[in-house]
């Protein structure tokens, strides 16, 4: 847990961090004097977060993966809490927490060739690591958590198969809620929606790397079992198909005709009301027989890394 002080009276502002009961009793003795803080509480998952704050004259914000199991009491306990989605960090942030780790090195550099040379080749390992695993610090600037990372992320991609294909995929059509099952984390990014007076969010591979993997995995799959293509078989009324293939287009339009190579016919079946990443109509062209995509339209962006 961790107080904020504004600077007040001519006494500077800082900063305090306590571990749960310790911070109750700090900020329960400081409201009872009558001063007014600000709180910034870290929500883990087999840690309840403390329920008896002075939630009403002090201003507080709950960080939290998307799991409401984390949240649930305090949202409970706190009515009018009002939720927002963070994305990750962007490369110019990574940088600059690059930049601020290494900062007695980058005073040295000014004068010496050599370390500047050690800072640029340490800055581009840490570009290969956010290519493979994405923007999270603590798999990019701890090797051996990015090697663990590295390899969580491969056993994940490892294990799609055509009968679990269709959760990933509605992963990122964003029907299915945030499962906090340590598998999905480490392929899919949760990202914020723009637009709306309602907070929304959506998914997207976590990693150029990652993203590129589950491509060709996806055409593995559907070069061992073409049934997939028939919605009679796999029950893909909902558009995992449909998902699969414009998912690939969007990301790498040259996937898509390599996902449908062999690929003869394709039976479209009943028409259903969904909610999809895409809404797409793939005609196929008689004369030459090829599929054309028409009128896709992205209804957010969760195609790009």
């Amino acid at each position: 847990m961790f107080i904020f002080y504004l600077p007040s009276g001519g006494e500077a502002g800082r900063v305090e961090c306590y571990d749960k009961t310790p911070g109750v009793g700090r900020i329960t003795e400081l409201s009872d004097a009558g001063k007014r803080g600000y709180m910034i509480l870290d929500a883990k998952k087999y840690v309840d977060l403390p329920t008896d704050l002075p939630s009403e004259s002090w201003g507080s914000i709950v960080l939290s993966s998307p799991n409401k199991k984390n949240y649930k009491v305090w949202d409970e306990t706190n009515m009018g809490s009002r939720f927002l989605f963070i994305n990750r960090y962007h490369a110019r942030e990574m940088k600059a927490y690059f930049a601020w780790m290494r900062r007695a090195d980058l005073a040295a550099a000014e004068g010496n060739a050599a370390v500047r040379a050690e800072l640029e080749k340490s800055w581009r390992v840490m570009q290969e690591r956010m290519h493979e695993v994405g923007h999270a610090p603590r798999y990019v600037f701890g090797e051996r958590s990015y090697e663990t990372r590295k390899g969580e992320a491969q056993a994940a991609l490892n294990t799609l198969t055509t009968g679990n294909v269709s959760y990933l995929l509605s992963v990122f059509a964003g029907s299915v809620e945030w499962r906090d099952d340590g598998t999905t984390h480490c392929l899919v990014d949760l990202v914020r929606l723009e637009g709306g007076a309602i907070e929304r969010c959506g998914n997207r591979p976590v990693s150029v790397a990652v993203r590129s993997k589950m491509i060709d995995q996806l055409h593995d799959i559907v070069a061992s079992d073409p049934r997939i293509f028939n919605p009679e078989h796999y029950a893909t009324s909902n558009g995992i198909v449909f998902e699969i293939l414009v998912l690939a287009a969007l990301q790498r339009p040259a996937s898509a005709w390599r996902l449908l190579q062999g690929t003869r016919a394709w039976y479209s079946g009943a028409r259903v009301q969904r909610r999809s990443v895409v809404e797409t109509v793939a005609l196929v062209s008689i004369a030459s027989e090829q599929f054309t995509f028409w009128g896709v339209e992205c209804l957010y962006n969760s195609c790009r890394p």
